[in-house]
């Protein structure tokens, strides 16, 4: 298994894209070759030629040449996971274009385009090329994999079981025991798939030696499953535990550091989070953790002194950048800014059920139930609070039973 595909991979850092508000005008260039913004590359020198030469065609589509491809794809998709940055996942497309539209592309190609398909939240077109990798190799245990992960995000829960069904036949077994457990803490069985994943992790790391980088990511991804599982339950600290062990494996972790800060936000520790997130400006997701965190820190100490200003200017023009792009992906975190940032609820409530009718994970529900408690929509609020709390009395009693 590849960290590329694992869910933190392939999905759970998609919510770090986030889409924009109109209430800034973009800045648009008057020269074709006027300098915006100077982007460092993490690729080495022979990748960025590669890409180069991939993205002219000038490799061909050979199959000696694909392996070298899907190499450099991987790589590609791996960065665009770790540095929060969508533009890696268009240079690994382009570098899989010989092989993109080909009705016969190789089994591992349509793989590749199924993640970067679901990372662009193109769910169904990811979904269709799971199922023609699964139709070619009944055994493909990470076409499972990710094909639980898709159907579970988009509140398919019934073919999610069968997915993770078939993921634990084929697949790494703490990987689809990860997934089955957030499939569980969707339908109301959160204590028990709390108590599934901790036993899982805990005979993965009896049998661990040195950790390669698949079986890191794996654990990092279990961790923080754990971590938002013990939230559900109602228990912080193991939570934090969760998420602290977590940080010690991927201390720079966009998706970790956003459910860390989300934790210790609604614990009001806004200090410890302005603090871990103010060199993370770049990513617009933390950024926008790290103007919510300065927000409560002045409400806390009044006169305290912070770049609220100046982080809230940032998101608004980034936002409006992307809504002139039209990208609408990420509106769970756009709405999360008008409604906590901006203080508008109804554009925020609009935001919240444009975004519930593609994807339904918990923080979905949360952010669209926050903002129809705040327009006073109460057939909303009936509705998501119950796929908020679903299980939560029942899970954190069975929760608590295995603690020592």
């Amino acid at each position: 298994m590849s960290k590329y595909t694992t869910n933190r991979a392939a999905a759970g850092w998609l919510a770090l894209f986030a889409a924009g508000a109109l209430q800034a005008s973009p800045r648009i260039p008057v020269r074709d070759d006027e300098v915006l913004t100077t982007v460092r590359s993490s690729l080495t020198p022979s990748e960025a030629e590669a890409v180069r030469q991939l993205r002219q065609n000038k490799m061909g589509a050979t199959r000696d040449q694909l392996p070298a491809a899907l190499s450099l794809a991987r790589n590609l998709i791996r960065l665009a996971r770790a540095e929060a940055d969508p533009r890696y996942l268009s240079q690994a497309r382009a570098v899989l274009a010989p092989w993109w539209n080909q009705p016969d592309a190789p089994v591992e190609t349509i793989l590749l385009r199924a993640t970067i398909r679901q990372s662009q939240h193109d769910f169904d077109g990811a979904l269709t090329d799971l199922a023609e990798v699964i139709r070619r190799d009944p055994q493909n245990g990470q076409a499972w994999l990710t094909r639980a992960v898709v159907l579970t995000v988009r509140g398919a829960y019934a073919p999610a079981r069968e997915a993770c069904l078939q993921a634990m036949r084929f697949s790494d077994p703490l990987a689809a025991t990860t997934a089955t457990a957030a499939l569980g803490g969707m339908t109301g069985s959160a204590g028990n798939a709390y108590r599934l994943l901790e036993r899982a992790l805990a005979d993965a790391d009896k049998a661990r030696e040195n950790l390669n980088d698949d079986q890191r990511a794996v654990r990092g991804w279990a961790m923080i499953t754990l971590g938002e599982l013990a939230e559900q339950c109602g228990l912080p600290v193991e939570a934090e535990r969760h998420y602290t062990a977590a940080r010690a494996l991927e201390p720079r972790d966009p998706t970790l550091l956003a459910v860390w800060a989300n934790l210790l936000l609604h614990l009001r520790r806004p200090a410890e989070v302005a603090q871990a997130l103010g060199e993370f400006e770049a990513i617009d997701a933390l950024l926008l953790r790290l103007a919510e965190a300065e927000q409560q820190w002045q409400t806390i100490e009044p006169g305290r002194s912070t770049d609220f200003d100046r982080h809230v200017g940032m998101l608004r023009e980034r936002f409006a950048a992307a809504r002139l792009r039209g990208d609408e992906l990420h509106l769970r975190e756009e709405a999360r800014f008008e409604l906590r940032i901006e203080r508008n609820a109804t554009r925020a409530l609009g935001l919240a059920r444009r975004n519930w009718e593609t994807q339904k994970e918990r923080a979905d529900a949360q952010v669209l139930l926050e903002a129809a408690e705040a327009t006073g929509d109460q057939e909303i609020v009936a509705a998501m609070r119950n796929i908020v709390t679903t299980g939560t009395t029942r899970a954190a009693a069975n929760a608590k039973d295995s603690q020592p």
